[in-house]
This record gives structure tokens, sequence and C-alpha cells, in this order.
């Protein structure tokens, strides 16, 4: 072999090592993420879809007065961070034309990598984050008592690359999730809560702001060119840190303690949507039976 090719192989085994530290700290810190914001995106749709069919384009209006201002708000936080240009702010303004509830309008310099790159990519995800926030707040405010930072609560472990080829992992953080659901269960649905009318009210809140949680189509739609720029960027950070990073998965490990302390608000999301979900399909069903 060559030098030349023994030199080459070097340049692709060192990219390759790049790209695949890369990936790992994308699964290792947003994939959680990614896969609450994916199935929120679908409860919603087909909740919407439902609420159409029963009342018509005004039945959103039920939990959007809620939901909507909350998701503006948290357009509009992360564009004044991002030193963004507020155009326009409609936290509730539903448009039946277009299907949009709300909106911010906003502009920023192109040749500025942190507003037109950073920026863009968190101002279209900011609402998972804002109304994550918002939902425990309410939580502390209306049940003091009910936290999902407890001790009592289940441990949840998630995949990542070093347990992803592990069976008895992938048992684990599959029991996980089912306790910590089923902990969700025992204490929405306990005699005390049931037996409380703020139980009720809050179901009714958290209804209204997990079904806007989501980004909408337009948020979707700003949010692809920014973020495959900056995992680009991500790329070729890697590309120069790599031979610096001596031990990424600690680096890792601590990053998604900060990151990950949101996922137990956005299961607890999920788990509100599946049951706003289920309470449409029982009313659209008796719907159909009586129309």
């Amino acid at each position: 072999m060559t030098e030349i090719q023994n030199t080459l192989i070097l340049i692709l085994t060192y990219i390759f090592n790049s790209a695949l530290l890369t990936i790992k700290i994308l699964i290792g810190l947003f994939l959680p993420i990614i896969i609450c914001c994916v199935i929120l995106n679908v409860l919603a749709r087909e909740q919407n879809r439902r609420l159409i069919a029963i009342g018509g384009w005004k039945a959103l209006f039920l939990t959007a007065w809620i939901g909507t201002p909350i998701h503006e708000l948290s357009h509009f936080l992360m564009a004044v961070i991002s030193n963004h240009k507020i155009i326009d702010l409609q936290l509730f303004k539903p448009d039946k034309r277009t299907g949009s509830m709300g909106y911010m309008t906003h502009s920023y310099r192109e040749d500025n990598f942190f507003q037109s790159v950073i920026g863009n990519t968190f101002i279209a995800i900011a609402p998972f984050f804002g109304g994550a926030a918002v939902i425990y707040l309410i939580s502390t405010v209306i049940f003091p008592d009910f936290s999902l930072y407890s001790d009592s609560v289940p441990k949840i472990y998630y995949l990542n690359l070093k347990n992803l080829t592990d069976w008895n992992s992938i048992v684990l953080i599959f029991n996980s999730h089912i306790q910590f659901f089923w902990f969700l269960i025992q204490k929405i649905f306990s005699g005390e809560m049931l037996g409380s009318w703020k139980l009720y009210l809050y179901l009714f809140l958290m209804f209204g702001i997990a079904n806007h949680l989501s980004p909408s189509g337009t948020d979707f739609k700003n949010f692809w060119q920014p973020a495959a720029m900056l995992l680009a960027t991500l790329m070729l950070f890697m590309l120069v840190l790599y031979p610096i990073i001596k031990n990424p998965d600690s680096i890792i490990d601590i990053a998604s303690g900060y990151i990950f302390v949101f996922i137990p608000i956005l299961y607890f999301a999920i788990f509100i949507s599946l049951l706003w979900l289920m309470l449409t399909y029982i009313i659209y069903t008796i719907y159909i039976i009586f129309r």
C-alpha cells in the first residue's frame, strides 16, 4: 500500500470517526426530544381532525385560546433572545383561510450565523420548551404536591448508541417508560385527585397547552434549512475538536442531564394528549351514532 493510500485511509477514518461522534451526540442528546416532538405532533393532528369533524373549524377554539398564546409567546421570547426584529405578534387571531390561530412575524440578518441558523432553529421548536415550562408552573401552582421530579417518580432510561444493540438495556428502557406512565395513571386517577374539582380545571388547561406544543406547518418549513446548516456546522466543529475530546461519553452524559430535564414534562404532555385524544374519539363516536 502506497503512502498516498495510507494517508487517504487515515483521512477517511478521521472523517468517519468525527461523523460518528456527531451522530452519537445527536442521538445521545436529542433523540428522546425528537421522538416526543413527533408523537405530540401526530396526536395534535388526530385530535384536531376529530374536533373539526364534530363541530367544524371553530371547534378548535375550545383549546386553541389556551395553547396558541403560549405557543406564540414561546416563538416571541426565543426571537428576542436570538436578537430578531419583531414585526408583528398576534397571540390569538384565528384565520380559517390559512388555518392559523395566531402568528409572529420577524426579520433577521441572513449574514448573521447566530440569527439565521441558531436563532431560526430554536425559534421553530420553542413551543415545545415554552409549553413544557408552563405545564410545570401550572402543575406546581394547582397541585404543589404533585411533582414529576420527586423520588417517588420512576426513573426513566433512554436509548442511545451505547445501548442500541443491548437487549437487556432495551428491556430496561421499555419497562422504565411503562412504569412512568403507569405512575401517571395511578396519580391522576387516584381517589384523591378524582374527588377534587381542581383536577378537571387542571386537565382542561393541560389539554389546551399539550394540543398546541407541536410546531405548525410554517414552523417546520422554517426549521429544516437552518437545522441542516446547524448540523453541518456541528460536523465541522467535531472535525476540529475530535483529537481534543478524550471522553465524549462523559460530555454527553453531563449535557443530557440539563437537556433531559424537559423529558418528564414532555412525556406528561403526551399522556395528557392521549387522554384528550381518547375523549375526542368518544365524543366523535357518539356524534356519528346520533347524527
